[in-house]
């Protein structure tokens, strides 16, 4: 069953932190009012973030999980 993150979503670390939570995707809505380039601004800092580990998004979905369960 895929795992959407709602709610709180206001960076990019926000949706990594969802992510590594279990989250497939994640829902940005409140964040747009105050800032129109929310979604460039996710982007590309997940991206960097993912670039700068060697990761890929199935990498981080779910690590959270894994990690305590090691």
């Amino acid at each position: 069953i895929p795992v959407i993150g709602v709610g709180g979503i206001g960076s990019w670390q926000d949706a990594v932190e969802m992510m590594m939570a279990g989250a497939s995707a994640v829902q940005v809505g409140s964040a747009v009012y105050d800032n129109v380039n929310i979604f460039s601004e996710i982007t590309s800092g997940l991206s960097d973030y993912l670039k700068a580990n060697d990761h890929s998004l199935d990498d981080i979905i779910g690590l959270a999980h894994r990690k305590v369960e090691q």
